[in-house]
């Protein structure tokens, strides 16, 4: 199906999205990439869950990432996913209308419409808990405490002379990646949050790191090393407010498993075992 005016891209959801949409208030991430499978979708865009459907946008205005000057950039290999579509960044706010809708003054800001379901989409892993509308009391704080863990975590990474970035794949998911380039390699670690009830039942941690043929359009990325804490993260999601005990807790587990993590990198990749590279062709 195509609609004029309509530019068709991927946005990030796990569901349906009931309204309009963002980041956290911040940029707004897309692929032009035009997948017809949600499996397939999952592992380019390296979600932690399979897209539902696929979007049509108009008046992107897609702006430069904040790490470099170029509008789109491959995506990170994160939550055990490869990656590799291109993605592009935009701060418009989009808002929702209806199949059919064609606009009389498309000039006149952003808008989105659903322009194809995906088959087998929607699933996602036990490490992947999304927000529903009646959303449940601290679960927002939980996704902000992992998004602002993981920013400061990179700007300590940007400290040491690396510079490095951080992705939030939505504000209804409980996930965030880092990332930064230490020549010949790509590096990233990823972290999920798992959800019972109303309560934080576990962490789970990805570490990867990759380079790429321009020439063959492959990228040959390394084992990826998963680390999973469940015993030691168990709160309430109600006690994670703000300069709370628990709150400053969690953000120390996550620090500390991340740092643990990227040393653990850095010897692996200085070791180069080419047998445990994947190679995946890039769309």
């Amino acid at each position: 199906m195509a609609v004029a005016g309509l530019r068709p891209c991927y946005r990030y959801p796990a569901r349906l999205p009931t309204g309009s949409f963002g980041g956290l208030g911040e940029q707004l991430r897309f692929s032009d990439a035009l997948f017809r499978s949600a499996p397939l979708a999952r592992q380019l865009l390296a979600l932690p869950f399979e897209p539902v459907c696929r979007l049509a946008v108009s008046s992107p205005r897609w702006e430069a990432f904040a790490d470099g000057t170029t509008t789109r950039q491959r995506v990170w290999a994160a939550f055990g996913q490869p990656g590799g579509a291109f993605e592009m960044v935009s701060a418009v706010r989009f808002q929702k209308q209806g199949l059919g809708f064609v606009p009389q003054t498309p000039e006149l800001g952003g808008y989105w419409q659903l322009e194809e379901l995906l088959p087998s989409g929607g699933s996602s892993d036990e490490y992947c808990p999304v927000a529903s509308s009646d959303e449940r009391s601290g679960f927002l704080e939980l996704v902000q405490l992992i998004a602002a863990t993981a920013t400061e975590y990179a700007a300590s990474v940007a400290e040491t002379g690396t510079p490095a970035a951080v992705k939030i794949v939505d504000d209804c998911v409980a996930a965030a990646v880092v990332h930064w380039t230490q020549e010949p390699f790509e590096y990233s670690l990823s972290v999920s949050a798992r959800v019972h009830g109303e309560y934080l039942n576990g962490l789970k941690f990805w570490a990867a790191f990759w380079r790429e043929d321009a020439r063959f359009g492959v990228r040959h990325l390394s084992k990826s090393i998963e680390l999973v804490a469940p015993g030691a993260v168990v709160a309430r999601l109600a006690e994670l407010g703000p300069h709370s005990q628990q709150s400053g807790l969690l953000m120390t587990v996550i620090w500390e498993q991340l740092e643990a993590l990227r040393r653990l990198l850095s010897r692996k990749a200085a070791a180069n075992c080419w047998s445990e590279f994947s190679h995946h062709v890039l769309p």
